[in-house]
């Protein structure tokens, strides 16, 4: 029923915008909150039905006309703020009654603050999507005519409700059923913030020191089975919305304007406190490019505590992975110039780089693509940077062109060999694709000379390549083709994949010599 009046409501919303039709509406979402009483929810519908309804009724409150937007939206969000107020007063009258928890009564608190936190998410995304080109079009009368002012309206929900959300990041962000609620609604609260407003920024502020909060809590924990996926969720969207004007701050050597100042601040502060917490949660592998003790790909004798540690790990590789990609697309002089937080380590970049060519191998796919992903967008940053004067002063290339190809050249070698390692059975099938992708923007990159024929050659001696000598030189002849621009991506693809499932077929090496070995010959030589 609540999803047939969600998608009511959501194809003629302006049907629902009457006097009479509101109220109605108003009432059916009053009625479908029956508060806490001692901690106990005796709701009568559940969460699932609570999101359709409030998704459909924004969609008719952004059909209204601007003035009033901000009091229906209020109104709407009122029961579900008192809500959240109510839950929050109740798990701190538990931890003052020191409450254990892991107790029943606790643990079914914070899941309830968990899902009305996720409800005002969903209100928030919703609304903001339904009324988007409305909220453009008031943001730039506000802008042209002085005696308009405009305030987005989700921004008075939020100020009455942050101290809550505020507490109970600090406190309970560890519990994965707060994490990912929290990780969701600000997230979404970034996109309704006006950069022109004074008291947005003063948000965004404190949207940054939830996340930084959220990130540290979890990665310290060492009992939480949350992850950090959420707080990257959220950082990614922080530079995805004001990545490139932190950009052009850090190129112009002097900020633009005080805002510009406050986006290359906050994200240079996220990006330090994301590598603090990814080194907490996964060890050398990021702070010394190492792999962690007992190899990445070691999976014998596993036990259930440290494979929740090693899914914990995963997620914070892969989201710090996918947060630097997202820099090199937005912001690269940023990231290229950042210290690291990491003693020893020259730039966050290369320590990144580092750990990114170890962690193509772990057994984890989200980390290995992740990882794979960020390594190859770095070779096409070098692209953008050869294709620019860098030799002119005036180039903000110039300022980082000699750390990104020194990187890259000196990691050549040894990402080669781990790419080749893993193309020989050890990849997941998963990755073969984009390692293959990989493998081939760096042979083509490479300079077709004795040095990279030699690196092609010892990359292929290693022992795990069980197919025989008469293998070894189709791929001999197929990456070096490949450094001499002879072998396009998709043919590398197959190959790659044929390779890996030859060995998958035949780990003792039977395969050697064998007909599997004359048709690979055959295809690709």
């Amino acid at each position: 029923a609540a999803e047939a009046l969600r998608r009511i409501l959501s194809r003629s919303p302006k049907h629902f915008t009457t006097p009479q039709a509101l109220a109605a509406l108003a009432g059916g979402w009053d009625a479908s909150y029956v508060m806490l009483s001692d901690g106990n929810d005796i709701s009568t519908v559940t969460t699932e039905d609570r999101e359709l309804l409030c998704s459909g009724i924004c969609r008719v409150l952004a059909a209204l006309s601007s003035d009033k937007w901000t009091p229906t939206l209020s109104a709407l969000a009122k029961p579900t703020v008192i809500s959240i107020e109510t839950i929050v007063r109740h798990i701190n009258e538990m931890s003052t009654r020191r409450v254990a928890e892991t107790s029943l009564e606790f643990l079914s608190a914070l899941a309830r603050g968990g899902e009305e936190i996720r409800i005002l998410s969903t209100m928030i995304r919703t609304f903001n999507n339904a009324a988007a080109e409305q909220i453009i079009d008031a943001y730039k009368h506000s802008n042209t005519d002085k005696s308009y002012h405009f305030e987005h309206p989700s921004l008075m929900i939020l100020h009455r409700i942050w101290p809550c959300l505020s507490y109970v990041a600090q406190h309970y962000s560890q519990h994965s059923v707060i994490a990912n609620a929290l990780g969701e609604i600000l997230t979404n609260s970034v996109t309704i913030i006006a950069r022109q407003n004074h008291d947005s920024i003063s948000l965004l502020k404190q949207i940054c020191e939830a996340g930084a909060i959220m990130m540290s809590q979890v990665a310290s924990s060492s009992t939480t089975t949350a992850s950090l996926a959420p707080a990257f969720q959220l950082i990614m969207e922080i530079i995805d919305v004001f990545g490139v004007e932190a950009e052009s701050c850090v190129r112009s050597n002097a900020a633009q304007d005080s805002a510009q100042r406050e986006y290359t601040q906050l994200i240079q502060t996220l990006l330090c406190v994301s590598s603090e917490a990814v080194s907490l949660a996964v060890g050398n592998i990021w702070s010394h490019g190492k792999e962690q003790g007992g190899g990445q790909n070691s999976v014998e004798g596993i036990s259930m505590e440290n494979r929740q540690k090693e899914k914990k790990s995963s997620d914070a590789l892969a989201g710090m992975f996918s947060t630097l990609k997202k820099c090199i697309e937005l912001c690269p002089v940023l990231l290229v110039q950042m210290e690291s937080a990491t003693i020893g380590s020259s730039s966050l970049f290369v320590q990144s780089m580092e750990a990114a060519t170890v962690a193509i191998n772990d057994r984890q796919v989200d980390a290995a693509r992740a990882s794979i992903l960020y390594l190859k967008s770095a070779l096409e940053l070098r692209d953008s940077i050869v294709k620019e004067n860098v030799m002119s002063p005036e180039s903000p290339w110039s300022i980082i062109a000699p750390t990104v190809a020194g990187t890259i050249g000196r990691l050549r070698s040894k990402l080669t060999e781990r790419l080749i390692y893993g193309i020989c059975g050890h990849f997941a099938r998963e990755i073969l694709d984009p390692c293959a992708l990989l493998l081939h923007a760096l042979l083509v990159r490479s300079p077709a000379t004795t040095e990279t024929e030699s690196m092609i050659v010892a990359a292929m001696r290693q022992e795990q390549f069980l197919l025989g000598d008469e293998a070894r030189m189709v791929a001999y002849q197929v990456l070096g083709q490949c450094s001499s621009g002879g072998i396009a991506p998709a043919v590398l693809i197959d190959f790659v994949s044929d390779l890996w499932a030859m060995h998958e077929s035949d780990d003792t090496g039977g395969t050697a010599g064998g007909d599997a070995v004359k048709k690979l010959e055959k295809k690709y030589c």
